[in-house]
């Protein structure tokens, strides 16, 4: 497989290598029956993950639930020390076609931007 991307560059479409990071997403877990149970389901299930939204400045709340799965884009020859962190058992999904399937990496978000804003007023209306 080609590790090919589709990008916007000065309005154009055009391909590229992947530069920054792998063509594959991993998900490492802790446990081998975690690993089984994937393979077994054909699927990976979000777990929940209590985030810390007090940065929001949220009227009721400084804690949420997320239903979230966890993946990276590094390097397999970078991966060292993710596992011992996150676990040394995992399964790797070829990142083009995830993403074609509208798998979302992590957005990381400006709290000086639109989106901070918009997202906090959503959180805002859905706990009233």
């Amino acid at each position: 497989m080609s590790k090919i991307i589709k990008g916007v560059l000065d309005g154009h479409i055009c391909d590229r290598p992947y530069e920054q990071s792998a063509n594959v997403f991993f998900h490492c877990m802790r446990k081998m029956d975690y690993l089984k149970e994937i393979l077994k389901e054909q699927a990976i299930y979000p777990r929940y993950n209590i985030e810390n939204v007090s940065y929001l400045q949220l009227n009721k709340c400084d804690n949420i639930g997320i239903p979230i799965v966890c993946f990276c884009d590094i390097y397999i020859t970078k991966l060292k020390s993710h596992i011992k962190k996150y676990g040394g058992y995992g399964i790797g999904l070829e990142k083009k076609p995830e993403i074609e399937d509208k798998l979302t990496p992590i957005l990381y978000v400006n709290e000086s931007s639109y989106l901070f804003s918009d997202f906090r007023e959503v959180l805002e209306e859905s706990i009233d």
